[in-house]
């Protein structure tokens, strides 16, 4: 009987596995960094990237279709709100690489640098977090709603740690900070394991006699 040695062989895939699914998580940064060039597929590229390392970690085993089918179901409905984040974030680069550049010059400077540079990172990290969360159905008000109240969730505050490792180091080692981008997509989609839904949001505001959720 050969149960001893099935035994084994599941014991090593089940060790094997988060070298796996870690391997797949520096893949997949480099690859929503690329798909997300375009600007208009920011929100796609990072929603599709953080799906595959949800299921991977599920053992679902996904493939190229299944990237390929939430890329497209999410850029759809994710197109404008890409191209606004993804000049957001590409206006603060350039505004702030030369302050940061020239911050030994003058102390203002240098604090404004820092300013832009935390502000950046601030909608960095919610633009992960919230295409990380995205469903078919999701409002993006309301699941922006969401992302800022659970923002002090331990998960959230790893999606942000990672993100902050990762913008500090592609400044001084460009390719480890790049492969790092992934470490924040493997956060963000541990994240969604716990996340709460925009329903699940408790009542904000009241508008001419309704409240919104």
């Amino acid at each position: 009987m050969n149960r001893p040695n099935d035994t084994r062989r599941r014991r090593g895939l089940r060790w094997g596995r988060p070298f796996e699914v870690f391997a797949e998580a520096m893949f997949m940064g480099f690859l929503a960094i690329a798909l997300a060039l375009p600007l208009v597929t920011l929100v796609a590229a990072i929603h599709a990237s953080v799906r595959h390392l949800r299921r991977a970690m599920d053992d679902e085993r996904p493939g190229v279709r299944d990237y390929v089918d939430a890329f497209r179901e999410c850029v759809l409905h994710s197109w404008r709100l890409s191209l606004a984040l993804g000049t957001l974030l590409t206006v603060g680069v350039v505004i702030d690489l030369p302050l940061l550049a020239r911050e030994a010059s003058t102390p203002s400077v240098a604090v404004v640098g820092i300013i832009i540079a935390l502000a950046w990172l601030s909608a960095l990290i919610t633009t992960v977090r919230m295409s990380a969360q995205w469903r078919p159905g999701d409002h993006w008000n309301d699941l922006g709603e969401l992302v800022v109240l659970s923002s002090l969730h331990p998960r959230a505050i790893i999606v942000a740690g990672t993100a902050l490792v990762a913008t500090v180091m592609v400044g001084i080692l460009l390719p480890v900070g790049l492969s790092l981008f992934g470490v924040t997509l493997l956060a963000a989609a541990l994240e969604v394991r716990s996340a709460p839904r925009p329903a699940e949001l408790p009542p904000t505001a009241t508008t001419n006699g309704e409240t919104r959720a």
